[in-house]
């Protein structure tokens, strides 16, 4: 009987070992992420403050005077301050901890270029089907949601129709969040725990990833995303191919928000009108004002027409790759003594990585329920 409980304490004591190892990088990866959420909202919270005091000098007080520039300015510095100062730190701090090089993540993926874009078309159907899904499920619960009284607001993307807020806008929407934020979860996250499997890595970080965007809205194609994107950093061991299908997603959506800002009809409202047969609206513009107004609905139509088309044929590539060559999606050997089931457990049950949850929770129900505090 001695012998029978020594032994298997023998056979659970390094699978023991190996969950409380996972545990302890689990912990690592939750309190980076709520460093970083607690540095973005600290900056945000410092520009409120400032703004609402008489610590700023006179010239700089004289810049707020034009609201429109002020709040590009303050964007610009805030991105600056968020991706090109706080990333690259907890990026450092996350590759210390692993021995993960960034430069083994920059080079580029050892792959002819028509596999390159294979993998990145493939990457937009599933980032398509995500958004199409969670749109429709996100919809349905904030219609029940409004029929009680308390519908969820859906994040502010609009832009001022001006050059300088295009400009800041482009820059850290299409540029800077896809390079940093890939940096930071396929190197710093995906590169940490891609010893345990690429399937673990992928969907570790990809639920992270989705919960990062502190939005209801967003959270499940972000997700979706985040865990294709973990699978193709970790299986190529390279960031180049989740960058580029992250500026492709922002950079559409940032084309749109910018034809809208020019757009003065409320579609709703026009659509309501002439369903009831009143051209009132219509009328009220201009021919050349009716011709800029019709081309803007044009590109952005003509946008959401590219984002279909490429979403529906890589989805068909996805669904061809998968049946054709299912080793291209297979798991590296590890060794691991746990189940992919155990590994999951395991890392969303520690401390760290439910703290970080709960508070991006909590920050999402903020976002959408922010117009309560006024």
């Amino acid at each position: 009987m001695y012998m029978q409980w020594s032994n298997m304490g023998q056979y659970n004591w390094p699978k023991e070992n190996e969950k409380q190892q996972l545990k302890r990088i689990a912990n690592r990866c939750g309190v980076l992420l709520i460093a970083l959420l607690g540095f973005m909202y600290l900056i945000s919270f410092a520009f409120g403050f400032l703004n609402a005091s008489n610590f700023l000098p006179e010239s700089v007080r004289q810049l707020q005077e034009d609201a429109t520039l002020w709040e590009a300015i303050q964007s610009l510095t805030l991105n600056l301050l968020f991706y090109v100062v706080a990333v690259p730190l907890l990026l450092w701090y996350a590759n210390r901890q692993s021995n993960t090089q960034v430069s083994e993540y920059l080079r580029f993926p050892d792959i002819s270029g028509k596999e390159f874009w294979k993998w990145v078309l493939m990457g937009i159907g599933v980032v398509y089907a995500a958004s199409v899904t969670g749109n429709i499920f996100y919809s349905a619960i904030n219609y029940l949601l409004n029929l009680v009284g308390f519908p969820m607001q859906s994040p502010d993307v609009s832009v001022a129709p001006d050059i300088v807020s295009i400009m800041v806008f482009t820059l850290g929407v299409t540029i800077l969040a896809p390079f940093f934020e890939e940096l930071l979860v396929r190197c710093g996250l995906v590169g940490t725990l891609r010893s345990y499997g690429f399937r673990f890595a992928a969907i570790a970080t990809g639920v992270l990833f989705g919960f990062m965007h502190t939005s209801f809205e967003q959270v499940f194609f972000a997700a979706m995303m985040g865990i294709y994107a973990g699978f193709v950093a970790a299986k190529f061991r390279s960031v180049w191919p989740t960058i580029v299908l992250h500026m492709i997603i922002n950079g559409i959506s940032n084309g749109q928000a910018i034809l809208l800002s020019f757009l003065d009809i409320d579609l709703d409202a026009v659509s309501n009108e002439l369903a009831a047969g009143d051209f009132s609206t219509i009328r009220s513009f201009s021919p050349q004002e009716l011709l800029m107004q019709f081309g803007l609905l044009t590109g952005i139509m003509l946008l959401s027409g590219l984002l279909m088309v490429l979403g529906i044929v890589g989805l068909v590539k996805l669904v061809k790759e998968t049946s054709q060559n299912p080793a291209a999606f297979r798991d590296q050997p590890t060794g691991s003594l746990l189940t992919l089931k155990e590994k999951c457990i395991t890392f969303f049950t520690a401390p760290g990585v439910v703290v970080f949850l709960a508070m991006s929770v909590g920050l999402s129900l903020l976002n959408a329920y922010s117009y309560l505090l006024y």
